[in-house]
């Protein structure tokens, strides 16, 4: 209570200030304490399967120094199966993730809920305000689209008409919204039909009647014998129709399996097979003709082919469509083949539709029939198949799908909004939002319902390419980049000097940062979306450069920048990261994905300093962790990068860390800090596996850390390989670094007795690059001495590390199932470029860096005392055994010694 005085001051856009400042008075006669201003930001209608996140954002001005906001979110409609706690407590966060485990099997689709969201404020002294505003919001949840299939197990391609056999089609449906079907029955519907549409799949009887077939639940068995006979080789298309709901709630998917029934001589043997589509982390019934799609055909008698012809291979040829794949068709075309060689491989990946060009086979939209003839060497040959429906992208339908609001602006104004307007597309639609850099989209709202974001500048003045991508929820299809320009313009400082103006910027963008970047309040509202923006507009800020002083009387040096040598936006920077580790408290993989974006900039032209890097490294290993954690997919390599970027940059810094200094956290010793780099690492590729296309090289390079990623069938797992272009220290250009498989018969029978490895369908290989081996050499025990290596001990130069640290790992979709271990040779040729040519009369050895956990360091093996090195000089090749991180080290073998003298008179 008291007398409070509020002034104002006006500012115009060209940053001229009122001359006067107008003065109220006001007198506060209670105590109480005032309520927080919100504003309901969540969507109207989600998808049970996907969920959906209750948020609110909370206008800073109305949380007071000292205050804190609470916020309680609840259901406020009739029988709400949601929210159901009695008196739950009011949180610190604005946001309340609804996960799908919270909706499946409570929410029936199609249901509408009204949410109440209550916020009160928490006072200085504990305090809190008597009443809670409340705002409302409805939300209806729609069902998912539900998947229809077939077992494996179920009959596909070449089947002999011989014998009384049963065929047994076994039917799936999934239902992400009621997996359990406990909400909704699943209904099923099965059809035969031929390819000409017409002709009948079953024999007539005799009352005129056609066989149907025994249908019990989700299984339809057919006998072979009740099937025409046409020809001696007939195709039947075997389908499923799964239903949910009715009337506008229905909901109907369909699946095909096609079969040939083939007349065959005594003794001849049938090669029977299968085709599945590879669709990552599992199909969704349909796929966008804007992604790969990957394709791989199964033997299902392997054993029989082998024992009719043994020492015979198979080959493939593949038709979409009719058409012949060919190698240009393919993501990757095989090395050294021409691009229009007919494609023989077990598996393809195919490229996305392009109207532009023909390496695309497939269509915009519509059906796509895959077929497979496969040949055993001279003996048998088989035919299988499988149909997808292909969506197109969503499309802009109107002139443009982006609005800015303003379209241009003076510093240090930097925010803008950005809105996407204008999308078509058949299913519901995400939204991501950024900047486009040359031929590079760096990301900065993660693909979301929100159709309208806040954005703020961050390369200082310049032209700004903002782009929005509209993403089909359902088969993840992506719209062609819809982009504008936003010009941020010099500031128009004040002064008769170059040094007046200069502080009269200063003044302007610091005061522009404690007002957008107040951290400490932004906490306190619980909104951690608005703590992402402010990282965001102080890193704007701290990279806009003074402008130019073009004054008479300037002395005509080089300006100095006053905010290059002031600690104010190196201090704002701390607190921004600082309150980006608060956010990651929560686990929400929006937190988690916000907080890598935040910064993806911050560090791109500087290094962090010590107490930065402490603060950052913990960062991006956290939000990595939550993202592997939790499943997601859909990150972005742009973001995957930049993280490895920021923890390469942290993992350096942190080496001016002495374990005993006060200046570093006790958790910040040289191995602590490698170990922490290691499991950043496995993050990073955990979640690049799920967006990785099948037999595809995916990469996320930074300067400081490269990741590829290689996803294959386990029939091309044996030659599987990777290669990618990684920075080097001490070279300018980017140089390239390899790994590939050199034992296939060892990791085929190995694979054969397995349990996890004879179950998966897919092997992954890795491949990641540290540039500064240092981060692990100074946490080694020991080096290989000289006595190990072979060196010289007389030579001028001692042995050294010449490369960074290349790790090469394997492993499938679960963690578990590790192929390469102590007792397993794993053998790979590794292609390892170093800093620098190898110098004359030095030998390169491969060095295996393996962690010891009980003495807290690493320890360091000779796995290839003399290393081939290409004709260049340039890199080290290492046929190694064992999978892990290896460094190039050289050294000075022992000089030749000259021949015996030749006897006497000879």
């Amino acid at each position: 209570a008291g007398v409070h005085c509020i002034t104002l001051s006006v500012t115009n856009f060209l940053g001229k200030e009122s001359d006067k400042a107008a003065e109220f008075r006001i007198q506060k006669l209670t105590s109480e304490t005032p309520l927080p201003t919100v504003r309901i930001s969540t969507p109207s209608s989600t998808t049970i399967g996907a969920g959906v996140t209750l948020s609110a954002s909370v206008d800073t001005s109305s949380v007071c120094p000292g205050e804190k906001g609470e916020y309680q979110w609840s259901c406020v409609s009739n029988d709400c199966p949601l929210l159901t706690e009695v008196g739950e407590e009011y949180q610190s966060s604005v946001a309340k993730d609804l996960t799908p485990s919270d909706l499946v099997g409570r929410v029936v689709p199609g249901s509408e809920y009204e949410f109440q969201l209550s916020a009160r404020m928490r006072g200085p002294n504990g305090t809190i305000s008597d009443s809670a505003v409340e705002v409302r919001q409805s939300i209806r949840f729609d069902g998912d689209r539900i998947v229809a299939g077939f077992t494996r197990d179920s009959p596909s391609g070449d089947i002999s008409r011989s014998g009384t056999e049963t065929l047994k089609f076994q039917a799936t449906g999934l239902d992400p919204s009621d997996p359990s079907n406990s909400v909704q029955s699943l209904r099923f519907s099965f059809k035969c039909e031929r390819p000409d549409g017409i002709s009948p799949c079953f024999k007539e009887a005799e009352d005129g009647s056609f066989y149907t077939g025994l249908v019990d639940g989700r299984q339809w068995e057919l006998k072979v014998a009740q099937f025409v006979e046409d020809s001696e080789e007939d195709t039947f298309i075997i389908s499923v129709t799964i239903s949910k709901g009715s009337g506008g709630d229905l909901r109907q998917d369909t699946a095909e399996r096609s079969i040939r029934l083939r007349a065959v001589q005594e003794g001849e043997v049938v090669l029977s097979a299968r085709v599945d589509q590879d669709c990552g982390e599992g199909c969704t019934g349909t796929s966008s003709s804007t992604e790969p799609l990957s394709f791989a055909a199964t033997i299902l008698n392997t054993g029989d082919l082998e024992e009719a012809f043994p020492q015979q291979t198979p080959s493939y040829r593949w038709t979409i469509n009719g058409a012949l794949v060919e190698q240009r068709h393919l993501l990757e075309p095989s090395t050294g083949a021409d691009n229009n060689d007919v494609v023989n491989a077990a598996s393809i990946t195919v490229s996305p539709y392009n109207a532009d060009n023909d390496t695309s086979i497939i269509p915009r939209s519509g059906r796509l029939d895959i077929k497979c003839t496969i040949e055993y060497g001279e003996g048998a040959s088989g035919v299988a198949g499988t149909s997808i429906v292909l969506v197109g992208p969503p499309v802009c339908a109107t002139e443009s799908c982006l609005d800015l609001e303003p379209t241009s602006s003076q510093m240090p104004n930097i925010s803008f909004r950005a809105e996407a307007t204008g999308f078509s597309a058949p299913n519901p639609l995400l939204f991501e939002f950024g900047f486009k850099l040359g031929d590079d989209f760096q990301m900065q709202q993660a693909a979301s319902l929100e159709r309208a974001v806040s954005l703020q500048t961050q390369r200082g003045v310049n032209e700004y390419v903002v782009y929005v991508v509209a993403v089909d929820s359902v088969t993840g299809g992506r719209s062609k980049a819809e982009t504008k320009v936003f010009e941020l313009t010099e500031f128009t400082p004040d002064g008769d000097s170059c040094s007046e103006q200069e502080t009269s910027f200063q003044n302007a963008v610091q005061s522009k940062a404690n007002e957008e970047a107040d951290f400490e309040r932004l906490a306190a509202t619980g909104d951690s979306k608005a703590i992402f923006d402010s990282v965001k507009a102080a890193n704007g800020l701290g990279n806009a450069d003074p402008p130019p002083c073009n004054l008479d009387n300037s002395n005509g040096g080089v300006r100095r920048s006053l905010l290059a040598e002031d600690d104010f936006f190196e201090k704002k920077s701390l607190e921004g990261l600082e309150a980006l580790l608060e956010t990651l408290q929560s686990g929400r993989v929006a937190d988690a994905q916000g907080a890598l974006t935040s910064i993806q900039s911050t560090y791109e032209s500087k290094n962090p300093t010590l107490e930065q890097a402490q603060v950052l490294a913990k960062v991006v290993n956290q939000a990595l962790e939550i993202l592997a954690d939790s499943g997601a997919s859909e990150v972005g390599t742009s973001t995957i990068r930049a993280a490895l970027r920021n923890a390469g940059q942290a993992a350096e810094k942190l080496k001016d860390c002495e374990d005993t200094a006060s200046k570093c956290d006790d958790d910040q010793g040289t191995f602590q800090r490698a170990m922490r780099l290691m499991e950043t690492l496995q993050e990073a590729r955990t979640i690049m596996r799920r967006d990785a296309p099948s037999g595809s090289t995916f990469v996320a390079v930074s300067t400081r850390i490269g990741q590829a990623v290689s996803r294959n069938t386990l029939a091309a797992a044996s030659i599987a390989n990777v290669e990618f272009d990684v920075a080097v220290m001490g070279r300018e250009d980017t140089m390239r670094a390899a790994a590939m498989i050199t034992t296939p018969s060892m990791f085929r029978s190995w694979c054969e007795s397995n349990s996890v490895c004879s179950t998966r369908d897919r092997l992954t290989l890795y491949l990641t690059s540290v540039r500064d081996a240092e981060i692990y050499t100074d946490a080694t025990a020991s080096l290989p001495s000289e006595q190990q290596l072979g060196h010289f001990s007389e030579a001028e130069e001692a042995p050294k590390v010449v490369s960074g640290v290349f790790e090469a790992q394997l492993d499938f979709k679960d963690e578990d199932a590790r192929l390469c271990n102590v007792n397993t040779e794993c053998k790979m040729r590794l292609t390892i470029p170093m800093n620098s040519n190898l110098e004359s009369g030095r030998s390169a050895a491969c060095i295996r860096l393996a962690p010891q956990e009980e003495e807290g360091a690493f320890s360091a093996n000779v796995a290839v005392s003399d290393a081939d090195v290409n004709s260049e000089g340039t890199h080290a090749i290492c046929e190694v055994a064992r999978l892990g991180r290896y460094v190039v080290m050289s050294y000075s073998p022992p000089p030749h010694s000259p021949p015996p003298p030749s006897p006497p008179g000879k």
